[in-house]
């Protein structure tokens, strides 16, 4: 559908000559032809597949030359880029959409613990249960009134040890059920407590499922420790007389680098069940390699140095990060 020029923006209501292109007012397309689906598609379209789209020019920068569009945007080259703060809140919103995504397709992976509704034995409760709850485990699990009575007066860390002690014992993941064998009512704190459990429990009895959880968590750590990290960048380049706010655009566009990565590899994660987080942890360590010898212009061996020193720090600041978090992960 061709062009349908006007003398008037319909924006701004500027006038002027029909022939006119764009409003000299405010930039909008000099266009008065009514809106319709095919209009809509493709100017969505041509935002994200036009050659001379920021968008393309950007993203195609950032993955082919690393650290050259954050030099390019520093010495002034900023109309033809996306400002690097917009572009990664997008991308990294865009990351954590598909993740979402992903997970909830994969909700069960091969650690689940088939959920089973049946009734309370108590026979099978026995002192070498998964977890041992002090001196009073033993006699408790003899009796049934016994153990519903060490459950019903514990406190909240020695009822979440009964509770996996339970839970243990006799795969019974229904909450209401439990809660009733052990003479508790349904209450939202008790099958929250009886829920946050169940999650403990799995994570001591599968070690790998806390490694999945951790690896899971990087891009968010990441965004949580970019201040941090562009400090450490200001430092270890200090000598360069880069302002604090120069580091942040790069580690704004490697970031952004990673996070693009990380959304091409959900894609065989999701069709095809193949995880590729190693790849992209890999293949993004020689991508900031790069980027930090084109940005900071310094020898390999400088830079080698420079980047294990990073890592060496950044890797202690997430799992510090993580062993902290772990309760909020728990219990949230």
């Amino acid at each position: 559908m061709g062009i349908k020029r006007g003398t008037k923006c319909l924006d701004c209501q500027e006038e002027f000559d029909q022939s006119t292109n764009y409003c000299p007012n405010c930039g909008q397309k000099n266009d008065t032809h009514q809106l319709n689906l095919a209009f809509l598609i493709k100017e969505g379209m041509s935002f994200f597949f036009s050659y001379d789209s920021k968008l393309h020019r950007t993203i195609w920068g950032l993955l082919s030359q690393p650290g050259k569009v954050s030099t390019h945007f520093l010495e002034g080259q900023r109309q033809r880029y996306i400002n690097p703060f917009k572009l990664y809140f997008s991308i990294s919103l865009l990351f954590f959409l598909f993740n979402s995504i992903n997970s909830s397709l994969s909700s069960f992976n091969e650690h689940s613990i088939s959920i089973e509704d049946k009734p309370m034995d108590y026979s099978k409760l026995n002192e070498k249960s998964f977890l041992q709850v002090a001196d009073s485990t033993k006699w408790a699990l003899e009796r049934d009134s016994s153990f519903q009575f060490k459950v019903q007066n514990a406190g909240f860390i020695e009822r979440t040890f009964l509770y996996c002690d339970y839970q243990d014992s006799i795969k019974q993941t229904n909450v209401d059920s439990a809660l009733l064998d052990l003479g508790l009512d349904n209450s939202k704190w008790n099958v929250w407590h009886y829920k946050k459990s169940w999650k403990i429990l799995n994570l001591f009895k599968y070690p790998k499922t806390l490694l999945e959880l951790f690896v899971s968590k990087i891009p968010l750590f990441l965004m949580l420790l970019m201040p941090v990290f562009t400090l450490f960048m200001y430092l270890f380049y200090i000598r360069q007389k880069k302002r604090y706010m120069e580091h942040l655009i790069f580690v704004f566009h490697s970031q952004t680098t990673f996070f693009l990565l990380m959304i091409l590899s959900l894609i065989p994660e999701i069709f095809i069940s193949l995880e590729m987080i190693w790849i992209v942890l890999v293949v993004f360590l020689i991508y900031l390699y790069k980027g930090m010898r084109n940005f900071y212009t310094q020898s390999r061996s400088k830079t080698i140095f420079k980047l294990i020193s990073l890592m060496a720090i950044y890797t202690c600041l997430v799992l510090g990060l993580f062993l902290i978090s772990i309760p909020v992960i728990l219990f949230a």
